[in-house]
């Protein structure tokens, strides 16, 4: 078994900063928020931060999958500002990191939460996938010759 601890230090910090571009404002499903970063650009961030920081420190063969986020906004941020996200380890319980987060503009604190993920065999990752497809396509193959 694979022994993270040993590998990642609880309390590590990672953190990226970005201006906040139009593309960062799809997703709002409004017309008059695209001035607004909107939640998938924010958790876009969290993601591409957490594996920045992890992924590099993981034996050949491993990766680490995101298994959930949540996310509390707390201020609009816009077009053109500056915006961070921090991301500090906060505990790890056998596979899995758990993660505290905090983003900040040009102005303060604009939202907070917490991101979860597993680290995983590649390969496994690959076969469970593989499993999963095969298990579609015979349900499929049966459902037209019933």
């Amino acid at each position: 078994m694979l022994e993270l601890k040993k590998i990642l230090p609880e309390g590590k910090i990672g953190i990226q900063t970005q201006m906040v571009q139009p593309a960062d404002t799809r997703g709002n499903h409004v017309q008059w928020m695209n001035e607004f970063m909107g939640t998938p650009a924010y958790v876009d961030m969290i993601i591409r931060a957490a594996v920045d920081m992890i992924d590099k420190h993981l034996p050949e063969g491993y990766v680490s999958v995101g298994s959930s986020t949540e996310l509390h906004h707390i201020a609009p941020t816009s077009l053109g500002m500056n915006i961070s996200v921090k991301l500090k380890l906060v505990e790890i319980r056998g596979e899995h990191l758990i993660f505290d987060v905090v983003f900040w503009d040009d102005i303060g604190e604009t939202a907070r939460g917490t991101h979860e993920r597993a680290v995983v065999s590649r390969e496994k990752l690959h076969q469970k996938a593989q499993q999963r497809r095969r298990f579609l396509a015979e349900r499929s193959f049966s459902n037209k010759t019933s």
